[in-house]
């Protein structure tokens, strides 16, 4: 198990980013890591820090807003500035009211962090971990297929970065582009395959002596970056209860509204178990600390 398990540090997220600058440094483009639902902070959003690192004006090609919302809202204001141009072209405006309705809506997508929304070519999604494929294609782009489409006609390319993607996922992917025959308009790229741990009666007898549940979304995966563990990863490396402390915690989801960027990194330093303090109380809830936990696995490893 420990042969198989992988770690992302924060140098392997960075590298990951920069493998893809070409495309991250491009003008006109918008830079979203998947955020499903408003208000809510995602995994991969916890990356907002790399991709001000790693991309050229990264800060300022990053958009925090709903991806969903992102999209319609470049649908709608694009729509709106067509026909704009065509009120203006028949004179139905005076050029002071196309002038002041033109810079509305270029406002309106700054507001998204959209620099100039009427010359945007891509949006670029990030996305960590893909285990059944069910959030990314069933509850995201098969509910915002008809905005992909028209995103489409607007010459606006999606490409999705995804730092581990399952076999199973990234079928489900490739069907949802080929069904909509979104092949020139959907692009995906993925750092890795995430590969399930196969002896399942080891994860039963742990995940039963730890009275630990079984996960729907569980792939059976071993993996982990320096900020969080995904559910699709190994049970009773990140589930806790009363009678167990995971080696692997999920991260606090509220880490983000609690730090502003610039001491965003310093924060996360906390989940790293390179930097975070060795601090084993047995009246915390999280018990041992990652640190302590990961440096276990190292030696056992050795």
């Amino acid at each position: 198990m420990l042969d198989e398990y992988r770690y992302y540090t924060r140098d392997d997220m960075l590298k990951f980013i920069k493998k893809y600058s070409g495309i991250l440094n491009e003008p006109n483009i918008i830079i979203n890591p998947l955020t499903m639902k408003k208000n809510r902070v995602e995994s991969s959003n916890l990356t907002y820090n790399l991709f001000c690192e790693g991309v050229r004006d990264g800060k300022s090609k990053l958009s925090r807003s709903e991806t969903a919302e992102l999209f319609y809202e470049v649908v709608n204001i694009r729509g709106k500035y067509k026909a704009l141009k065509d009120k203006r072209i028949g004179k139905e405006i005076s050029d002071t009211e196309y002038i002041e309705e033109k810079d509305r809506l270029l406002q309106k997508g700054k507001s998204y962090s959209i620099a100039n929304v009427f010359r945007l070519k891509k949006i670029i999604i990030f996305d960590d971990f893909v285990g059944t494929g069910n959030s990314l294609v069933n509850k995201f782009l098969k509910k915002n297929s008809e905005n992909i489409q028209e995103l489409g006609q607007l010459n606006i390319e999606v490409v999705m970065l995804l730092l581990e993607v399952s076999e199973e996922a990234e079928q489900l992917i490739k069907k949802f582009i080929d069904e909509n025959r979104l092949q020139n308009v959907v692009r995906y790229y993925k750092c890795a395959t995430m590969t399930e741990y196969l002896n399942t009666k080891a994860v039963e007898t742990i995940n039963n002596l730890a009275k630990v549940k079984a996960n729907r979304y569980s792939k059976k995966a071993l993996v982990s970056t320096y900020t969080d563990t995904p559910n699709s990863t190994v049970e009773n490396f990140w589930q806790e209860n009363e009678f167990w402390k995971p080696m692997f915690r999920r991260a606090d989801r509220n880490i983000q509204e609690k730090y502003n960027m610039d001491n965003l990194n310093r924060a996360l330093e906390n989940y790293d178990f390179r930097y975070s303090s060795i601090n084993i109380d047995s009246n915390s809830r999280g018990g041992i600390s990652k640190k302590v936990c990961m440096k276990g696995l190292i030696l056992l490893k050795k």
